[in-house]
Protein backbone atom coordinates (compact mmCIF):
# COMPACT_ATOMS: atom_id res chain seq x y z
CA UNK A 1 0.00 0.00 0.00
CA UNK A 2 0.88 3.83 -0.96
CA UNK A 3 2.39 5.38 1.83
CA UNK A 4 0.45 8.94 2.51
CA UNK A 5 1.54 12.06 1.33
CA UNK A 6 0.76 15.08 3.70
CA UNK A 7 -0.42 18.47 2.62
CA UNK A 8 -1.44 22.01 3.93
CA UNK A 9 -5.56 22.31 3.59
CA UNK A 10 -5.01 26.12 3.74
CA UNK A 11 -2.37 26.55 0.76
CA UNK A 12 -2.07 22.57 -0.72
CA UNK A 13 1.56 22.46 -0.02
CA UNK A 14 2.95 19.13 0.52
CA UNK A 15 4.31 18.70 4.11
CA UNK A 16 6.60 17.07 6.09
CA UNK A 17 4.15 14.10 7.87
CA UNK A 18 5.63 15.03 11.75
CA UNK A 19 5.28 18.94 10.79
CA UNK A 20 3.37 20.88 13.31
CA UNK A 21 2.81 23.86 10.92
CA UNK A 22 2.56 24.87 7.38
CA UNK A 23 6.00 26.51 6.32
CA UNK A 24 4.50 28.40 3.53
CA UNK A 25 1.29 29.86 4.79
CA UNK A 26 1.79 28.94 8.83
CA UNK A 27 -1.41 27.09 9.19
CA UNK A 28 -1.30 25.18 12.70
CA UNK A 29 -2.16 21.45 12.47
CA UNK A 30 -4.27 20.40 14.66
CA UNK A 31 -5.99 17.00 12.97
CA UNK A 32 -5.18 14.75 10.50
CA UNK A 33 -7.01 13.30 7.52
CA UNK A 34 -6.99 9.67 6.34
CA UNK A 35 -5.32 9.45 3.12
CA UNK A 36 -7.75 6.04 2.19
CA UNK A 37 -11.13 7.24 4.06
CA UNK A 38 -10.64 11.11 4.32
CA UNK A 39 -11.53 10.75 7.86
CA UNK A 40 -10.06 13.96 9.94
CA UNK A 41 -10.26 13.52 13.66
CA UNK A 42 -7.26 14.19 16.58
CA UNK A 43 -3.76 13.01 15.94
CA UNK A 44 -3.62 10.86 19.02
CA UNK A 45 -7.16 8.93 17.59
CA UNK A 46 -4.39 7.78 14.68
CA UNK A 47 -1.70 5.76 17.12
CA UNK A 48 -2.88 2.65 15.63
CA UNK A 49 -4.29 3.64 12.05
CA UNK A 50 -7.42 5.37 11.09
CA UNK A 51 -10.31 4.59 13.54
CA UNK A 52 -12.58 4.47 11.00
CA UNK A 53 -11.16 2.31 7.92
CA UNK A 54 -8.23 0.88 10.18
CA UNK A 55 -5.16 2.37 7.28
CA UNK A 56 -1.94 2.06 8.90
CA UNK A 57 1.30 3.76 7.50
CA UNK A 58 4.25 1.52 6.93
CA UNK A 59 5.98 2.89 10.07
CA UNK A 60 2.85 1.82 12.35
CA UNK A 61 2.75 -1.48 10.90
CA UNK A 62 5.94 -2.35 11.68
CA UNK A 63 5.86 -0.76 15.52
CA UNK A 64 2.87 -2.82 15.66
CA UNK A 65 5.03 -6.01 14.57
CA UNK A 66 7.47 -4.79 16.84
CA UNK A 67 5.16 -4.29 20.08
CA UNK A 68 3.75 -7.75 19.65
CA UNK A 69 6.94 -9.64 18.90
CA UNK A 70 8.10 -7.84 22.35
CA UNK A 71 5.33 -8.58 24.12
CA UNK A 72 5.13 -12.58 22.86
CA UNK A 73 8.82 -12.28 24.78
CA UNK A 74 7.97 -11.35 27.66
CA UNK A 75 4.83 -14.10 28.10
CA UNK A 76 5.92 -17.47 29.80
CA UNK A 77 5.74 -19.50 27.45
CA UNK A 78 3.45 -22.89 27.75
CA UNK A 79 5.07 -25.79 28.60
CA UNK A 80 3.81 -28.93 26.33
CA UNK A 81 1.47 -31.55 28.96
CA UNK A 82 1.66 -35.17 28.41
CA UNK A 83 4.69 -37.68 28.66
CA UNK A 84 7.41 -36.49 26.45
CA UNK A 85 10.94 -36.81 27.16
CA UNK A 86 11.99 -35.67 30.58
CA UNK A 87 8.40 -34.97 31.68
CA UNK A 88 7.36 -38.00 33.58
CA UNK A 89 7.51 -38.23 37.31
CA UNK A 90 7.77 -41.21 39.75
CA UNK A 91 5.06 -41.20 42.69
CA UNK A 92 5.85 -40.99 46.29
CA UNK A 93 4.61 -44.49 46.92
CA UNK A 94 6.96 -45.96 43.87
CA UNK A 95 10.33 -44.45 45.65
CA UNK A 96 9.26 -45.62 48.48
CA UNK A 97 8.64 -49.29 47.67
CA UNK A 98 11.59 -49.31 45.49
CA UNK A 99 13.84 -48.29 48.65
CA UNK A 100 11.87 -51.77 50.57
CA UNK A 101 12.72 -53.90 47.63
CA UNK A 102 16.49 -52.89 46.65
CA UNK A 103 17.02 -53.57 50.54
CA UNK A 104 15.42 -57.01 50.26
CA UNK A 105 17.69 -57.89 47.40
CA UNK A 106 20.78 -56.84 49.06
CA UNK A 107 20.30 -58.71 52.05
CA UNK A 108 19.69 -61.72 49.55
CA UNK A 109 22.50 -61.17 47.97
CA UNK A 110 24.70 -60.96 51.29
CA UNK A 111 23.33 -63.95 52.61
CA UNK A 112 24.07 -66.06 48.92
CA UNK A 113 27.58 -64.51 49.28
CA UNK A 114 28.22 -65.04 53.02
CA UNK A 115 26.92 -68.41 52.44
CA UNK A 116 29.37 -69.98 49.85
Amino acid sequence: MKEPDFYCEGCGTKVDKWAIDCPKCGRVFDSIKCPQCEFTGKANQFTNGCPVCGFQSKEQKLRMKQEAKARQQQEPQPQPKGKKGGDFKFSEIFYKSSIAVLTIVIIVLAAVLIGR
